[in-house]
């Protein structure tokens, strides 16, 4: 088989809540790397920063969905990222991307060696692209677990701004005076009250 020429590197970090790009520009330095090892030529990035690819994720992945385009279409004869789970984390995902690949021909790599050239790679291939959704599921069913834990024991949700009426780390029993106690009085739109004027 032919060295490709114009490959194109996808890489996607779930979660970059600083946008800095560090976790993207890592895997880039390393697809870059293996392509000059293997003598294959980039002809694009694809970068994906926090995106996820899991089941959970409604994002949608321009990027990727760019990239198959291209690969469908001739543009680029290859696809380069750092592990499968970054490629994604959903096994029907994968299993269509091993369609595509043997249909339209194009070279596929990761750093992490993965062989698609064989029966046996494309199984273990497979294989971790089901871990990495059970990774995925597994994470979200821990969060909802605790989520409804904190529900059922009367605590606010856990993380962002403090909630109105509450001092840090209580629940609704613990509100503030003056915020939480008693509902406050708003003013009468035809003047105050005999109650307000004592």
């Amino acid at each position: 088989m032919a060295k490709p020429k114009r490959v194109g590197i996808y890489v996607r970090i779930s979660k970059d809540r600083k946008g800095q790009e560090l976790g993207v520009q890592r895997q880039e330095k390393a697809c870059r790397e293996l392509c000059e090892r293997m003598e294959w030529g980039v002809f694009k990035v694809y970068p994906e920063n926090d995106v996820s690819a899991s089941t959970t994720s409604k994002k949608r992945r321009p990027q990727y969905a760019e990239m198959m385009r291209d690969a469908r279409n001739g543009i680029i004869d290859g696809v380069v990222v750092y592990s499968i789970d970054r490629l994604t984390r959903r096994i029907s995902e994968l299993t269509t991307f091993l369609e595509e690949q043997k249909e339209h021909g194009f070279a596929f790599a990761t750093t992490e060696g993965e062989d698609t050239q064989t029966a046996n790679g494309r199984m273990i291939l497979t294989i971790k692209g089901a871990v990495a959704q059970q990774e995925t599921e597994r994470m979200s069913e821990r969060v909802n677990n605790s989520l409804l834990q904190r529900r059922e024991q009367g605590k606010p949700h856990a993380g962002g701004k403090r909630q109105f009426g509450f001092k840090a780390g209580t629940h609704p029993g613990g509100g503030r005076t003056g915020e939480g106690t008693h509902p406050r009085r708003l003013p009468d739109a035809h003047g105050p009250t005999a109650q307000d004027t004592r």
